[in-house]
């Protein structure tokens, strides 16, 4: 565990011996590995310790600070802010057993008399209050929290920012205690008062979300100190309103569908067809696509910041790391870990914000290597994937055990389409990362412009695949999300299987490239055949595909004009 607190000398005798008292128990407190004090002076360094770290900054220290530190160099771990005059006994050890993913923690304070007895304390207006101290998991994100230490309400307005933020917020400041040291009369709080939404979260003996209270400050008596409040008025926690950021039944939703990875093949190809298509359950307006940009999906806490800002109803996830032949066999570590991160994360919000319909993208590479064919859906754990996609493969593979684990656990409306080879406007046309096709036109393209007479592919040209034009599959899609259906997993694409020689020689004529193709036959060639069945999505009326010398001679044409901005 890390407390974090600021630290300004007094000038007050009596007050700066309680700062150094309470800095004292915390530094004998065991549960407490780490204590960085942020100072604005190298004279303000109180007590020397292997067990504290000085961080020195320019400006007042803002709970901003904290969390911008905490996230930067204590990501994942239990972090403690604290006002300076408090310090904490063994009850600490209660958050061990916590999980704090997505809680935030503020701790009402329970002050020490001069006889030595502890005495909660008792608000003198409000229904309830805190806090003298803060609990999260490093990385969090909370939204702008530029607010001052020492100002009246600048605690309960950071328990509303963090409540804004979509985290779970209590009090369980019966459990665990934090002790307040001030027998001075001394005071040193800022005469202003923080404006705006203030939270009174009330004291529980657990870290469940406790009962909140929301008020707006507006003014305060200038010669009582005191704040003068509009209504309180009790609310649940993220139960939000559209006007005041909570939440009512008749308005649960206020995005129809998220996509990620929306800047990818697929997304794209989705994004183009809700523009031309006249009508539909679901505008473009109505959808919000989200690419690694906006959001680094392997951190859960900006997936949470993603989920809380746009309240999806559908979700739509295609986001991965994804890669040809060779990426898949030299980086089979790296495509599991990160894929894993983010399937796990999108899944676990979409539970917790209890998102109506969510459609995963699969691969058919997930498929067993040996498996009578054409394979069916119910064949995907009869065997492990082929080799050359194993990271890859079994982290697609892990996706649907966690769909299927939540649909058993919670209800929950999740399932997966398994794609063939997708290819179209707007690819992956990096020779390292790319897939077949893609790579294949950037070759192409590549030997017309410098006139050179043959072009080098991979292996033999023999293996066979079935490839799907990526605005075909982008229908499909929209189809599955706006129509009730009862599958778990459906394979989507065209049927019909092509030779990777068949492909290149309609991607040369496409360009109307007449030299030569050299197979090296020392390259892999990665699966030699791996037909899927199409009869479910057959069923469902959604077989229809685009002619493939036509989709081809599209994606060379795309790239031709866009081969500037193709990713490369």
């Amino acid at each position: 565990m890390n407390l974090l607190i600021s630290y300004y000398k007094s000038q007050n005798e009596q007050r700066n011996s309680e700062y150094l008292d309470c800095l004292t128990y915390n530094l004998e407190n065991q549960l407490i590995e780490k204590i960085f004090i942020f100072i604005q002076t190298d004279e303000e360094r109180p007590i020397q310790s292997e067990k504290i770290e000085y961080i020195t900054i320019q400006g007042d220290v803002t709970y901003q600070t904290f969390f911008d530190y905490a996230k930067e160099n204590l990501y994942g771990e239990i972090c403690i802010v604290a006002n300076s005059d408090i310090f904490f006994d063994d009850t600490l050890e209660e958050l061990k057993s916590e999980q704090l993913q997505d809680k935030f923690l503020c701790l009402t304070r329970w002050n020490l008399n001069p006889n030595g007895t502890l005495e909660f304390y008792s608000p003198e207006y409000g229904p309830e209050t805190s806090q003298d101290v803060w609990i999260f998991k490093g990385g969090v994100e909370i939204l702008e929290s530029n607010v001052p230490l020492g100002y009246m309400g600048c605690d309960n307005r950071i328990a509303s920012i963090a409540f804004e933020s979509g985290l779970d917020v209590s009090n369980p400041s019966h459990i665990i205690i934090c002790k307040h040291l001030h027998n001075s009369q001394y005071r040193t709080t800022a005469k202003q008062r923080i404006y705006g939404e203030y939270l009174f979260v009330t004291p529980s003996d657990n870290c469940k979300p406790s009962k909140t209270y929301k008020t707006m400050v507006a003014s305060f008596d200038k010669d009582k100190r005191e704040p003068s409040y509009s209504k309180i008025t009790k609310v649940t926690n993220f139960v939000k309103s559209k006007r005041r950021g909570f939440q009512t039944e008749q308005n649960k939703y206020e995005t129809g569908v998220l996509i990620t990875g929306a800047t990818g093949l697929v997304g794209t190809a989705i994004k183009n067809y809700l523009k031309q298509r006249e009508t539909s359950e679901f505008s473009s307006d109505d959808v919000v696509f989200i690419s690694s940009k906006d959001y680094d999906l392997r951190r859960p806490e900006q997936v949470q910041m993603m989920f809380t800002k746009y309240k999806p109803k559908n979700v739509i996830h295609l986001a991965g790391m994804v890669g040809g032949v060779q990426d898949n066999s030299t980086r089979q570590a790296e495509f599991y870990t990160n894929n894993t991160y983010i399937n796990t994360n999108v899944l676990h919000f979409c539970h917790k914000h209890e998102v109506s319909k969510v459609l995963c993208m699969l691969s058919s590479c997930i498929y067993p290597d040996s498996v009578e064919y054409p394979i069916k859906e119910e064949c995907l754990h009869n065997g492990p994937p082929h080799e050359s996609n194993f990271g890859y493969a079994y982290s697609k593979r892990m996706l649907e055990v966690q769909m299927r684990a939540y649909r058993n656990q919670y209800g929950c409306n999740f399932f997966g389409v398994i794609p063939t080879n997708i290819f179209g406007e707007n690819d992956n046309y990096n020779l390292t990362t790319s897939h077949v096709i893609p790579a294949i036109i950037r070759k192409v393209y590549d030997a017309m412009i410098l006139d050179k007479d043959s072009i080098n592919l991979w292996g033999d040209g023999t293996p066979q695949r079935q490839f799907s034009y990526s605005a075909d599959i982008a229908k499909i899609l929209v189809s599955l999300i706006e129509n009730d259906h009862d599958h778990d997993l459906i394979n989507i694409g065209d049927e019909t299987e092509r030779s990777i020689q068949d492909v290149a020689s309609t991607i040369c004529d496409a360009f109307g490239f007449t030299g030569d193709i050299i197979w090296d036959s020392e390259m892999p060639n990665g699966q030699q055949r791996k037909p899927v069945d199409m009869s479910l999505i057959k069923e469902l009326g959604l077989y229809e595909f685009s002619d493939f010398t036509e989709s081809i001679s599209k994606s060379c044409a795309w790239f031709e004009d866009n081969q500037q901005a193709a990713r490369s």
